[in-house]
């Protein structure tokens, strides 16, 4: 029910995503502080998570921007994602 695009802009590896059919959350083994949120671009909202991991939410598209992480490690967190329902 989810879907995502990778892609690099500025130097950093960014997500698009979002949940085809309804709503829910994205849980990452990430930690909230190597990415940032946005609904729109440029414009960063609060994200949920703790040291080891993070829920943001899944529904209308969405970015996420990672200026600490490489290319393969976060293909290597969203392939350990998990979709939790709302």
């Amino acid at each position: 029910p989810g879907r995502a695009f990778l892609f690099q802009r500025n130097g950093n590896i960014w997500v698009a995503y979002w949940h085809t059919s309804g709503e829910g959350f994205l849980q990452l083994p990430i930690a909230a502080k190597q990415l940032a949120l946005m609904k729109e671009l440029g414009k960063s909202t609060a994200v949920n998570g703790n040291g080891k991991e993070l829920k943001v939410p899944l529904g209308e598209r969405r970015y996420l921007e990672f200026p600490k992480l490489t290319r393969q490690e976060v293909i290597a967190a969203f392939q350990n994602a998990r979709i939790l329902s709302s």
